[in-house]
């Protein structure tokens, strides 16, 4: 059976993540560089699939979309709106004025900025092993201890 072609709309996304990633390593050296190499090995795939999305062969997924987004630190929206309101749509909605996934209320009074990072990362979580949720938590712990102060 024969891979669909992608559409042009496809293409320009993928095309526009390859060149939101070529920033982000423009002026680092080898080293310092975002890779193929390095994004495949975050998202649990081989580097010719990450080559594959970058070069418009195979279209984004919100997945694919979110962990680059993430690694390069620009929103998902600067290359690919559609898949932001998709992930976007993913988020929790407001059951009794609190949230299904998040514990309090403050989902709801935090900033539309830090509710699409918190949204980001509950999605990235959720497609871990229940190991390698464990230890994000555990790197959590250690980062952010429980008896310093937080913001209220």
């Amino acid at each position: 059976m024969k891979k669909r072609a992608l559409e042009q709309w496809e293409i320009d996304e993928c095309l526009a993540l390859k060149a939101a990633v070529d920033d982000f390593n423009r002026g680092k050296t080898r080293a310092e560089s975002l890779t193929q190499g390095k994004i495949a090995d975050a998202l649990g795939i081989n580097q010719g699939s990450v080559s594959s999305y970058l070069n418009g062969t195979n279209a984004l997924n919100a997945k694919v979309a979110s962990v680059i987004a993430g690694l390069i630190s620009v929103p998902v929206s600067t290359f690919s709106p559609r898949l932001a309101e998709e992930i976007a749509k993913l988020a929790p909605l407001p059951v009794g004025g609190k949230t299904h996934y998040y514990q309090s209320d403050k989902y709801q009074q935090a900033s539309p900025e830090m509710r699409k990072t918190v949204d980001e990362v509950a999605t990235q979580l959720l497609d871990l092993t229940p190991e390698q949720a464990q230890k994000i938590k555990q790197v959590m712990d250690l980062l952010m201890p429980a008896d310093e102060p937080r913001k209220s």
